[in-house]
């Protein structure tokens, strides 16, 4: 490959990109993540760049190396989020990646095109930083702009929870749901979903039998302290199992008692399988 490469500028100015495109991949998947984890994952941005001064290396390895490096700066950033947020925001980063290599590309068409040469699968073309930074910059309004208008993706907030049965306690992860509405229709009180095939292991085993049966068969059992309640669902209006269970919820550090006074049973899981139950937060906080 002919030319001159300043490793300092290469480093630093790939990091700010790689920097900024994870910043967009935190805005379009909705997660919450810590600006430390984001500038490591710039610095690992800038490190992996300088694959571009190896001797030259066959193609597989080259691409396995690239899997690698996209890989492991997206981990870096979003290891605390969950492999599915993991896997989104790798999509997203190699999306992004095609749209700001297309985005410089045009700018280069329009206002100073020049050679562009290939070494160890990664384009090389004489392109300013300035002009670089500037299409990076583009790139990023560009997204903020996008979600601003068609609404940012919300973050998943999932507390522990403490239900109590009687004399038993039932711990558990509950995801804050606005859309879980289900109340009991006589007394009016509040409840929260739980998805039976999750904590059937948890449970007591009168309650377990009692539910399993209702379950299979349809026909609940008297004298288990088992109510029918009313819950629109995928499938239409059905009647799901409740009982009397306190709910409580870990907030800043120290739980809490919630309205939620009845446990909804369901036979279907609920989400990835990372939380339980579902709580609406503005009939469940106290």
């Amino acid at each position: 490959m002919r030319g001159v490469v300043y490793v300092d500028i290469l480093f630093f100015t790939n990091a700010l990109i790689g920097w900024c495109l994870l910043r967009c991949c935190a805005s379009l998947t909705g997660c919450a993540v810590q600006k430390i984890f984001l500038f490591a994952g710039g610095i690992l941005a800038g490190i992996s760049s300088l694959m571009v001064i190896l001797p030259p290396l066959p193609a597989w390895i080259m691409g396995l190396m690239k899997i690698i490096s996209a890989g492991t700066i997206v981990a870096l950033a979003f290891f605390k989020n969950g492999r599915r947020i993991f896997l989104k925001c790798l999509l997203w980063y190699v999306a992004l990646n095609v749209l700001l290599s297309g985005t410089i590309l045009l700018a280069l068409y329009y206002l100073e095109p020049s050679e562009i040469q290939i070494y160890n699968m990664t384009l090389y073309f004489n392109v300013s930083p300035l002009l670089l930074i500037g299409c990076v910059t583009g790139t990023y309004f560009v997204m903020q702009i996008m979600t601003f208008l068609m609404g940012r993706p919300r973050e998943q907030i999932v507390l522990p929870f403490r239900a109590t049965f009687g004399s038993d306690k039932l711990d558990g992860y509950a995801l804050w749901d606005t859309g879980y509405h289900v109340k009991d229709p006589i007394s009016g009180a509040s409840t929260f979903l739980l998805s039976f095939p999750e904590v059937q292991s948890k449970l007591s085993i009168p309650l377990e039998k009692a539910l399993s049966n209702y379950f299979r068969t349809g026909n609940l059992q008297a004298g288990d302290g088992i109510r029918l309640i009313p819950a629109r669902t995928a499938t239409g209006m059905r009647l799901l199992p409740a009982i009397k269970a306190p709910l409580q919820l870990m907030q800043r550090e120290r739980w809490r008692e919630t309205t939620a006074a009845l446990a909804v049973f369901t036979p279907e899981r609920l989400g990835d399988g990372t939380f339980e139950a579902l709580v609406n937060p503005a009939t469940a906080e106290h």
